[in-house]
């Protein structure tokens, strides 16, 4: 046997060469042909590589002679040995680099892009080749750029020891969009155009959640309808993305296929989207005419209202039509057509029990429809064998009658058209009653086989792995998997059976099932690193934790093992592998280089949960075994930082700072192999400095930054912040600006400018800068919020209220949007304080005070004042909190406590009486006028005389008006009405004071007087009190908003006046 010995084997991958070399020579190789000196490996590494790959399933070992003869061993390698191939070759051989005649026509995007498209990944040295001519400076900010856009992301493969670059679905658009600009050839953009129907996965899940959409069935086909529909042909058509995926929705809730449950009505779902019925009808009007739509969209109708879709190109619509042509092709077609007469008109042998014959098919047979449609099939199925022959028509205009020029072979779909033309089946056809009844009666042989063809078990095994959604297929079909299975496998040797089969198991996550075959296989091979690999995986699973110590495990899966102890919250056992691991691999990298993100993100998901501790011990656990790596520090500092222990975190990073010296800022050529890290470490200090309020030692930590690399577009953005903190708004925008030099594109740089410009009072500025944020993203929600807010300070309410209402509409989950219009309707209490509770029950940390205000002002005291003493609590120091308590508290009528807590906002912020509001004279006005309605006439005149003092008789128009109050209750009008007459002349009274002067007059008899101020004070309850309103022609107008109470008030006491003056007439 003539071994075929490859150029390319390197002395340095002894597992790459075995595994080239077996996939170059298809019968396999023997022992013997692994030892000469053209594999470049040693003995002991043939031997040792070789258990390692059949262990791992890479190769397997066969005796390719026939029965009786001597054993004849050769080594072969597997479909899994394949892949692990080409990820080697990904990073063993130089991939494949933009063709030179376009290499200098692209820029850096265009290269990278390019690269990750026809390569499976990239890692970093693939893009620093002379070839790409791109700085070391520009890629790292280029690869980051890209990959916050979801160009391309950055992740760590198993088997592969360094971070790779993969190419996402929005760079596989651009990609083909590269190939369309520079005139590649239509045959490669073709196949490239193939590869984006992974985009669909991640719109799809965002999707799901978003509606809570849980119906596997319904997502299986809603992916298919978004594989073949881009909602990007229909924008003239659909307003929005979510409108099109709606409609698509709807198409796949009313599949054929699924249980009658999930059927909704065009009402019945517009209810439950939010969706308006006209836009739905209008939208599948518009989707099912053929000349819009790529393929046709059949609707299949129910009695109840409910249609009923599915279309050409999915497994029904072509199995559908595959059954129509074979049947006509075997039962119609074989018929002679006659010519009658002179006009050759063709009379075709197809009748109403045929018809019948092929729903029988449709249903019983192929069971292309469930059973109980089968009345309906029965009405649809004219119109699509109609359908079917003016689609014939149309792509063939000249049918040459049964023969292929080509093959010479019959061809069915001509056949079909033509049988069809001489067909006389009427547009509404009629079905008898006695066709639903007794279909089995209306059956025939028909001619030929037409059972399936029995599954090839071998091949679809080994295709199925290949599946989107294998796993999930294996799942929900576990038995035929099952099936599969053992056809492909049951003749293999233990070893391979038992190994193939425990995969499958952990894969369907049956691990009750893999514990005992993992148990029966350890029988056999009892010293079997796989083996005992899946009988620990099962005993994780199945929570029997004690037993894990009672089997050895192989170096290869102890950081796995470890992950998933970590996962379980089993961290005294996870330690004792961690151990083990360190024994293996001192760096601890085997944790860093698979799990770091998985452990990232269970220790995100324990900080969301508040389990603290847990995040902690995790963390302290994996940094033990990997202190030296200081992606752990980084995470260590950013997890004390979310916990709010912000001088740990400064401890912490100036450590990590002292024991590196010689890299104190990292250059932005970034390998994450290399120990240059620095800078990362100085922009977390720097942000800590900022949220401990020292903003000039963020300053000079950053200048010490761009010192060294005046590229860092974050340390331009973190000196901003600093700047922006100061209130030196001057320099926080010339910090922004060079930022926005650097990267143009993110939306942002331009919030914060925005921002800058706000807090100085240029608003024009602002907005203009906000609006080009939001042209760059419109899926940042701050955006909005402060857009929203520059034009509140504009005055421009509306528009305000527009863009904070279109910001919750496209983030609806979002708390700060809606806090901030509670802000903007804050006048409208029950509206506003809905608003604040929702951003409250989303996790927003909203203001207290504003809330405990709202209740407040809604009368609902006892809510309020809890609130308020949360807030308290919280803020022991400020001072407002206490004054909102004495404003509750008065409106409690517990004046007396009002007035120490009042004392105490006084005592904390220093601030004079008149300084803050005069809240102390409201209180004791309040108070003063309590007592006198309980009768305690001397110590509410004290508390009122009190009242003036305080304010000073120029200022105390409202202890006055209290005064007066008080002697109203006693009837003592001509007292009244001196104190009411100084609150007139002091400084701005009252809108009720010419009412109440108006009153005492009239009580004390002095009718002229009191009619005079009567009218004023009538006059001014329908004018004193107004609001803007936007009138028709788009303007702002003022329109009054009459005072009922004065009105009404003042008119009683006039029309008593002209009574008396009738009476004396």
């Amino acid at each position: 046997m003539k071994i075929i010995y490859p150029k390319d084997l390197e002395p340095r991958n002894p597992e790459f060469n075995i595994l080239l070399l077996l996939s170059v020579n298809e019968n396999g190789c023997e022992y013997s042909d692994l030892l000469t000196e053209k594999t470049k490996i040693s003995e002991s590494s043939v031997n040792r590589y070789l258990r390692k790959l059949s262990n791992e399933l890479y190769i397997q070992k066969e005796n390719i002679n026939p029965k009786g003869e001597s054993e004849l061993n050769v080594y072969k390698i597997t479909n899994y040995g394949l892949k692990r191939l080409e990820k080697i070759k990904s990073l063993e051989y130089s991939p494949e680099y933009p063709p030179e005649g376009y290499i200098t026509q692209f820029n850096h995007k265009e290269k990278i892009i390019y690269m990750l498209n026809k390569n499976s990944f990239c890692v970093w040295g693939n893009f620093v080749d002379e070839r790409l001519n791109i700085p070391k400076s520009t890629l790292s900010y280029k690869l980051k750029d890209l990959q916050d856009k979801e160009y391309l992301e950055k992740v760590i493969l198993k088997g592969i020891t360094k971070p790779v670059y993969k190419i996402l679905p929005k760079g596989r658009k651009e990609f083909i969009d590269i190939l369309k600009k520079f005139k590649f050839d239509p045959e490669t953009i073709r196949n490239e155009t193939i590869k984006r129907i992974e985009e669909i996965s991640f719109e799809n899940k965002t999707f799901f959640d978003e509606y809570s959409i849980s119906d596997k069935n319904i997502q299986y086909q809603f992916k298919k309808y978004k594989l073949l529909l881009n909602q990007t042909d229909y924008r003239k058509i659909f307003r929005s993305k979510n409108l099109f995926n709606l409609t698509l929705l709807f198409l796949s809730h009313n599949h054929p296929n699924h249980f009658k449950g999930s059927f909704l009505t065009e009402e019945e779902f517009c209810n439950r989207f939010e969706l308006k019925l006209e836009n739905l009808k209008y939208y599948i009007v518009e989707l099912l005419e053929e000349e819009l739509a790529p393929f046709k969209i059949f609707s299949l109708k129910l009695e109840d209202g409910i249609n009923l879709y599915f279309h050409e190109k999915e497994k029904i619509g072509k199995m559908l039509k595959s059954v129509i042509e074979d049947y006509f092709e075997k039962n119609v077609s074989l018929l002679p057509l006659k010519v009658m007469g002179d006009d050759k008109r063709k009379k075709s042998s197809f009748t109403e029990t045929d018809l019948v014959n092929l729903v029988d098919l449709v249903l019983d047979k192929h069971r292309l429809f469930n059973d109980n449609l089968r009345k309906e099939v029965l009405k649809f199925l004219p119109k699509y064998i109609n359908f079917l022959a003016i689609k014939i028509e149309s792509k063939q205009k000249k049918l040459v009658r049964g023969v292929n020029k080509v093959t010479g072979e019959i061809d069915s779909l001509e056949l079909l058209k033509t049988h069809l033309e001489a067909s006389e089946i009427p547009e509404n056809f009629s079905i008898k009653e006695r066709d639903l009844e007794t279909p089995s009666i209306l059956n025939f042989e028909l001619e030929g086989d037409f059972q399936l063809k029995p599954l090839d078990h071998e091949k679809l095994y080994e295709v199925l792995e290949f599946f989107e959604d294998s796993t999930k297929w294996e799942k929900e079909n576990f038995s035929k998997a099952l099936e599969i299975f053992e056809n492909k496998f049951k003749n293999e040797g233990e070893e391979t059976y038992y190994g193939n089969l425990c995969k499958l198991l952990r894969r369907v996550e049956k691990f009750d099932d893999l514990l005992k075959t993992s148990k029966k296989a350890l029988s056999y091979y009892p010293d079997h690193p796989t083996f005992n690999y899946f009988m620990i995986i099962s005993l994780i699973e199945t929570a029997q934790y004690s037993e894990i110590g009672d089997f050895i495990l192989s170096p290869d899966y102890l950081g796995e093992i470890s992950f998933k102890l970590i996962e379980k919250k089993q961290y005294n056992l996870a330690e004792k592998f961690l151990e083990e691991s360190y024994y293996y691999f001192p760096s601890g990298d085997i944790m860093i280089t698979n799990y770091r993100d998985q452990i990232t993100k269970i220790i995100s998901n324990e900080i969301k949960k508040e389990n603290f501790d847990d995040s902690l011990t995790i963390l302290e656990l994996i940094m033990f075994y990997n202190y030296q790596n200081p992606e752990f520090h980084e995470l260590k500092i950013e997890l004390l930082f979310e916990l709010k222990k912000y001088n740990e975190a400064l401890e912490a990073v100036n450590e990590i700072i002292k024991r590196r010296p010689k890299y104190p800022i990292l250059d932005i050529a970034f390998d994450p192999t290399d120990d240059n890290f620095g800078y990362k470490f100085f922009l977390q200090k720097a942000r800590i400095l900022n949220v401990l309020e020292k903003y000039e030692e963020s300053i000079e930590v950053i200048n010490s930054v761009l010192k060294l690399n005046s590229k860092i577009m974050r340390a331009y953005q973190i000196s901003a912040i600093s700047f922006y903190y100061l209130q030196d708004y001057k320099n926080a925008i010339i910090q922004i600006d060079k930022a926005i030099n650097l990267n143009p594109e993110k939306s942002i740089y331009y919030s914060i400018k925005a921002d800058c410009f706000f807090k100085d009072n240029k608003l024009k500025d602002a907005l203009t800068q906000i609006d080009i944020a939001l042209k760059l993203d419109s899926n940042i929600p701050e955006n909005y919020r402060i857009k929203s807010r520059i034009l509140l300070f504009m005055n421009k309410h509306d528009e305000s209220l527009r863009t904070i209402n279109n910001g919750i509409e496209k983030f609806p989950e979002n708390p700060d949007l809606h806090e901030t219009k509670s802000l903007i309707i804050y006048r409208n209490n029950v509206e506003s304080l809905k608003a604040l509770e929702i951003a409250e029950s989303l996790g927003g940390d909203i203001s207290l005070y504003n809330k405990a205000q709202l209740l407040d002002n809604l009368e609902r005291h006892e809510e309020a004042l809890e609130i308020i003493e949360k807030e308290i609590n919280a803020n022991p120091e400020s001072y407002g909190n206490y004054d909102m308590k004495a404003w509750i508290l008065m409106g409690m009528k517990q004046f007396e406590e009002a007035l120490k807590f009042r004392e105490k906002s006084l005592n904390i912020s220093g601030f004079s009486e008149n300084d803050s509001g005069n809240i102390t004279e409201q209180i004791l006005c309040r108070y003063a006028v309590y007592l006198a309605e309980k009768g305690e006439k001397k110590k509410a005149i004290e508390v009122a005389k009190e009242a003036v003092e305080l304010s000073g008789p120029k200022w105390a128009s409202n202890s006055y008006e209290a005064f007066g109050d008080i002697f109203i209750v006693f009837k003592e009008y001509q007292e009244a009405l001196d104190k009411y007459e100084k609150a007139k002349k002091s400084h701005i009274p009252s809108n009720k004071i010419n009412l109440k002067i108006g009153i005492c007059h009239f009580k004390l008899g002095n009718y002229e007087k009191s009619l005079e101020f009567l009218k004023v004070a009538k006059l001014q309850g329908e004018h004193s009190v107004s609001a803007q309103e936007v009138g028709k022609d788009g303007i702002r107008v003022q329109k009054p908003i009459p005072q009922k109470d004065i009105i009404d008030e003042a008119s009683k006491y006039i029309t008593k006046i002209e009574e008396i003056y009738d009476v004396k007439k």
